[in-house]
């Protein structure tokens, strides 16, 4: 039961009498403890689009650069593009967002390529 502040006139009738009357009342009682509420999470970048051609060009994968065969395999090779697909729709959750994750990218399609082109591959 919520007790407003308005209720403490009446409450303190109910225990004055209750104490007239020599009766045991047991109150507990309970507040709310305001705590700072936690900070939002961080916001996690989200790619687009727009992020997907960014990091087709710093790949040298986009449409009519050297690398875009090479990049469409290794990405479907990940299940990050269907079979036939181009890598314009690469996976979003996949696509890097920031410099250092399109490093990490780019060192793993250097070393695809370096793996495709060895005799133990063949």
């Amino acid at each position: 039961m919520k007790i407003l502040e308005s209720d403490l006139p009446k409450l303190a009738d109910l225990f004055a009498l209750a104490k007239l009357y020599n009766i045991d009342v047991q109150v507990s009682l309970s507040f709310p403890i305001h705590e700072e509420p936690p900070p939002p999470p961080a916001l996690v970048p989200q790619a687009t689009a727009k992020t997907v051609l960014w990091a087709l060009n710093r790949l040298r994968a986009a449409p009519g650069q050297p690398n875009r065969e090479l990049v469409r395999k290794f990405l479907w090779a990940r299940s990050w593009i269907a079979g036939n697909a181009e890598p314009e729709s690469w996976n979003l959750e996949r696509v890097p967002v920031t410099k250092e994750e399109l490093q990490m990218i780019a060192s793993q399609v250097a070393q695809f390529e370096v793996d495709a082109k060895s005799p133990s591959h063949v």
